[in-house]
């Protein structure tokens, strides 16, 4: 890479990765202008997202509401 070049990166990795960027590589990490971070889901958020998801792909009805009470 040099700073003639127009080029846009992303890097994607758990909070470790991050560290090991900063630690071994400063320049590269300096040059990072935007970070974001997730939080991980509660249980009941993540269930209604993947019920979303399967909503879209075509098969609400993968899991039943027996397996919901097992599994939460």
């Amino acid at each position: 890479m040099s700073d003639q070049t127009n080029c846009t990166f992303i890097l994607a990795g758990l909070p470790e990765f991050e560290e090991r960027i900063k630690k071994e590589h400063r320049t590269l990490y300096e040059r990072i202008i935007t970070k974001i971070y997730l939080k991980s889901l509660d249980p009941k958020t993540g269930k209604l997202l993947i019920k979303k998801r399967l909503e879209l792909a075509g098969n609400a009805n993968l899991f039943t509401e027996e397996d919901n009470r097992r599994n939460i």
